[in-house]
């Protein structure tokens, strides 16, 4: 995986972990940083696809995706989704596409911007969410070190 190197830190070119927050309430908080940042933006729609677990055969699904095109003052791509791996469980995400280090810091700021808005630390899962899915799930485990990569604390 290609990476980005800042200081003495390496980036992925693409930030993806899970959240608590559902896609739809997470849209919604995302829309309100964005304006409050004076960034400017286009919204759109798309599709992601995934597999999900039917006994042991993967199924292929699709999600509908929250999709905000981002143009200033840099350039990146926030998508929004649900995934259904199982059909008791259900995982978010927020994947930020194109990373470089021409819009790293404006991308730090927003992450952050966007955590502090929400009622808890994004990475902190209920007990529910992690007995729908599987508690040593990879989403869940890696999510804190992801968020935390993006300077949320």
């Amino acid at each position: 995986m290609k990476k980005i190197i800042s200081g003495n830190k390496k980036y992925p070119t693409t930030f993806r972990t899970a959240v608590w927050v559902s896609a739809k309430d997470l849209s919604i908080i995302t829309r309100e940083v964005l304006n409050e940042l004076d960034f400017k933006f286009e919204r759109n729609r798309s599709t992601k696809n995934y597999s999900k677990l039917i006994i042991v055969v993967p199924v292929p699904s699709f999600s509908y995706v929250f999709r905000f095109d981002v143009n200033e003052p840099v350039q990146f791509t926030i998508k929004i989704y649900d995934e259904k791996p199982t059909p008791s469980a259900e995982v978010h995400f927020i994947e930020i596409e194109t990373l470089s280090l021409n819009n790293l810091q404006q991308v730090k700021k927003f992450v952050q911007c966007l955590a502090s808005k929400l009622p808890r630390k994004p990475w902190k899962f209920s007990f529910s969410d992690r007995f729908r899915y599987a508690f040593a799930a990879p989403e869940y485990v890696s999510a804190k070190k992801k968020w935390r990569m993006m300077g949320v604390e």
